[in-house]
């Protein structure tokens, strides 16, 4: 084979290789594209998922879809019970939670006979390293998907209270302070310390 001929089969190659380069580049966007274009939808149903299937007061709470602590599937069915259900929302990142724990504490506490006591962490358990456990409280974690958009799961602290029914009575976002402390003590009978004082974000 001679120069030319040679020289013939490299730009060949080199235009074959520049093909095949450019053909895999366009794919690469086209997925991304689909992918991104899938996030967005994704995202949008959600939110329309949980504009439509907000839990309001007044309306029978669905089963709740949670983990337990060694991450197995938990169904809590909040009605049929001899006392009204408190459910806890908090995050293990949350500063507003921690300076709620004192009050949380207080709903332990003052639980037996009046209502029983969910908490529920957003996060699985692996992630609540300074997890503080309380006495007649159940503990649950990493709810699923489709219980954050049916009970609107997602500002922390946020605290949702349930008749024997599963009908829901009140909801409470935020901390325990001010006038949201005071429906709350005057809802359940009981007694709260307010925020804990030093902790800074």
């Amino acid at each position: 084979m001679n120069t030319y001929s040679k020289l013939k089969c490299v730009f060949a190659s080199l235009a074959t290789e520049k093909a095949v380069l450019i053909l895999l580049f366009a794919i690469s966007v086209a997925i991304n594209l689909l992918l991104a274009n899938e996030i967005v939808q994704s995202r949008n149903l959600v939110q329309l998922l949980r504009a439509n299937r907000k839990l309001t007061v007044g309306e029978t709470a669905p089963i709740l879809r949670t983990h337990d602590e060694k991450g197995q599937e938990t169904l809590v069915d909040l009605s049929g019970g001899q006392f009204p259900t408190l459910l806890y929302l908090h995050s293990a990142s949350c500063y507003w939670c921690e300076k709620n724990t004192v009050n949380l504490r207080e709903l332990a506490l003052q639980a037996p006979g009046k209502y029983q006591l969910i908490t529920l962490l957003m996060e699985p358990a692996t992630k609540a390293s300074n997890l503080v456990s309380f006495p007649n409280t159940q503990n649950l974690f990493d709810p699923a998907v489709e219980s954050k958009i049916s009970f609107d799961l997602s500002a922390t602290p946020t605290t949702i209270l349930f008749s024997p029914e599963g009908k829901v009575e009140k909801i409470w976002k935020g901390a325990y302070q001010g006038e949201r402390k005071i429906d709350i003590e005057k809802t359940l009978g009981i007694q709260l310390p307010g925020l804990a004082q030093g902790i800074s974000q």
